[in-house]
């Protein structure tokens, strides 16, 4: 019963965006389209200071600057962060490790650091 519900809400989530993309004439957010749009912005981002600084101001001003770009709809669970460190050392993203709340194992910062996505 669960899984059907679960599985539901998926499939209403996935029906709202493709909705949200036919009422805003972008593109539905999908591997290809966020990629290409991904591809725009950084190209852009090579000679526009101001598009640049928009993709480092936040994550909902990154967000709404590849929107734009890439005229895609991004969904609003997608996180996106752009940053200039090339050595990464200001940013730490954690993949958290499974709840369990009788669970007192220690969670070593290096195994949930490798993080959480593969390269598309």
């Amino acid at each position: 019963m669960l899984c059907l519900l679960f599985a539901g809400a998926l499939c209403l989530g996935a029906a709202m965006q493709a909705e949200q993309s036919k009422t805003s004439g972008k593109k539905q957010w999908n591997q290809k389209n966020a990629v290409a749009a991904f591809n725009m912005a950084l190209t852009r981002s090579a000679y526009d200071r101001v598009f640049r600084d928009r993709l480092t101001a936040s994550s909902d001003s990154a967000k709404q600057a590849v929107s734009e770009e890439g005229q895609i709809a991004v969904p609003n669970e997608i996180v996106i962060l752009f940053h200039e460190d090339k050595q990464n050392e200001n940013y730490h993203v954690f993949d958290l490790p499974q709840f369990d709340g009788n669970a007192r194992a220690t969670h070593a910062y290096k195994q949930h650091l490798e993080c959480c996505y593969p390269v598309w």
